[in-house]
């Protein structure tokens, strides 16, 4: 089974609010995002990713969120297509709309 870690900063705090903390490791930090989802590569030896962004155009401070992925592969171990998070590009009348996913199955 592969291992899985997302994390979002909390869109529905106002922004700047005594419970928003704008430090949260995993959304601020790259090296802490890998090294927590390294943890899990007991889950999913084959593969390894991570991905983060920002949430739409929230302003002024922009909501952030955070993706790890580890993949155990069944079939095809070396089809590197299938590493996640996935980062997916559709495009739109007003321009494209870029979809992040990680899923398990």
């Amino acid at each position: 089974m592969c291992g899985l870690l997302a994390a979002i900063d909390d869109v529905w705090t106002q922004r700047g609010g005594a419970a928003h903390d704008p430090n949260v490791p995993l959304l601020s930090d790259a090296d802490s995002l890998r090294n927590t989802t390294k943890i899990l590569y007991h889950r999913g030896p084959d593969g390894y990713q991570v991905s983060s962004g920002t949430v739409g155009n929230s302003t002024p401070t922009p909501a952030r969120w955070s993706m790890g992925h580890t993949r155990l592969a069944i079939v095809d171990p070396s089809n590197r297509f299938a590493d996640m998070p996935f980062n997916l590009e559709f495009p739109t009348e007003g321009g494209k709309k870029i979809v992040h996913l990680a899923a398990n199955g």
